[in-house]
């Protein structure tokens, strides 16, 4: 189901310079909460006035906007939010995994998350239990 295309694990997080023309947006440990992740993804990745602060919208946002400026997109993970329900950061992680595959059909550049090591069993996990889910 998890395709290294679209999640990468590292032992140690990369800078923005490995990533030369992308955006590179940057997912801190210390968020809390789907408006924060939210907020911080809209302001680093520039996302429209009008952006609608919800799992469609970044959905949106990532699969149409970003692609027609022609860049890469890579969201780096310091750690998953916190103060969000695992439901909350499989949804999450279900609309990173699901533009990923999408821009990868279409020939569109790629977005990426790039996540910790350490990090891998739950994100892993999570993604999987949303996905089967469905």
């Amino acid at each position: 189901m998890t395709d290294s295309l679209c999640f990468e694990f590292t032992d140690t997080l990369p800078s923005p310079a490995a990533y030369p023309g992308a955006q590179v947006a940057r997912v801190t440990g210390r968020l809390w909460g789907k408006d924060e992740l939210l907020t911080a993804l809209a302001e680093q990745l520039a996302f429209p006035s009008y952006f609608g602060m919800n799992w469609d919208a970044l959905e949106e946002c990532l699969s149409i906007l970003l692609p027609n400026q022609g860049r890469r997109v890579v969201i780096v993970h310091e750690a998953l939010p916190k103060g969000m329900a695992d439901s909350e950061i499989g949804m999450y992680l279900r609309v990173l995994y699901d533009v990923c595959q999408s821009r990868l059909r279409s020939g569109d550049p790629q977005l990426t998350a790039v996540f910790l090591s350490t990090d891998r069993s739950r994100v892993l996990g999570i993604h999987r239990e949303g996905s089967s889910s469905e």
